[in-house]
């Protein structure tokens, strides 16, 4: 039970991070000397990632119920809940490499070299 609730606490930190680094990410290449073709791309890329990920909350809230269901259960089976959050944490998981992978190919190595020097300097 305790690892359940750990579990679900590290993963709602996680992911929240994620939507403050987005942001920061979206100033960042504002500076990064974008030209009118990379910026369509962009933003075309982050409108693909912002209902890619409204589709993952969204199935990520159907699991967090059905945990509160099965906790709500005389017996607590932790074993499907585990299952389905380990697909959904893989889930994000490609997702966020996908927009990475596809920013990669938008970019050019001077702006892909500013935009992580700015995050190993956070870190």
């Amino acid at each position: 039970m305790k690892k359940l609730l750990v579990y679900l606490f590290i993963i709602s930190c996680v992911f929240a991070d994620n939507w403050r680094d987005l942001n920061e990410l979206h100033k960042d290449l504002k500076e990064a000397d974008l030209d009118h073709h990379q910026e369509k791309e962009v933003k075309e890329l982050f409108k693909e990632y912002h209902h890619e990920l409204k589709e993952w909350w969204h199935e990520n809230e159907k699991i967090d119920a059905l945990a509160m269901r099965s906790f709500n259960k005389k017996d607590f089976d932790t074993k499907e809940i585990e299952i389905k959050m380990k697909m959904i944490t893989d889930k994000k998981i490609k997702i966020d490499l996908k927009f990475l992978k596809d920013l990669h190919v938008i970019l050019n190595d001077e702006q892909r070299s500013k935009i992580s020097k700015e995050y190993s300097e956070i870190d």
